[in-house]
């Protein structure tokens, strides 16, 4: 269940790439100059509307998946019962199991 991203969200992942690549590439020159927490805050800012917007969709998808299944281990708890039923009512009619 993937779905495209929009534009924002796009450009928001490039300047939050971009952003992380520069801060890692000079982490001498902004730890030296102390800018190390105003980067990981403007990071933060940068990443949180991504994953605001994704939130909803990842719920959905846990839910089908979810939904999915329960519908699987229903089937194969309705045709357990069923086998047993079965089985429980050749032996009362006197019927002989069958051998393997």
């Amino acid at each position: 269940m993937l779905h495209k991203q929009t534009n924002s969200t796009n450009d928001l992942m490039k300047d939050s790439d971009l952003l992380c690549g520069d801060t890692i590439t000079n982490y001498k020159t902004v730890q030296s100059f102390g800018h190390d927490k105003q980067f990981v805050k403007k990071y933060k800012s940068l990443i949180e509307p991504i994953a605001n917007s994704n939130v909803r969709g990842h719920l959905i998808a846990g839910f089908v998946f979810g939904f999915s299944q329960f519908i699987t281990y229903l089937i194969f708890s309705i045709l357990f019962y069923a086998g047993g039923v079965i089985i429980e009512n050749s032996q009362k009619e006197g019927n002989e199991p069958i051998d393997p």
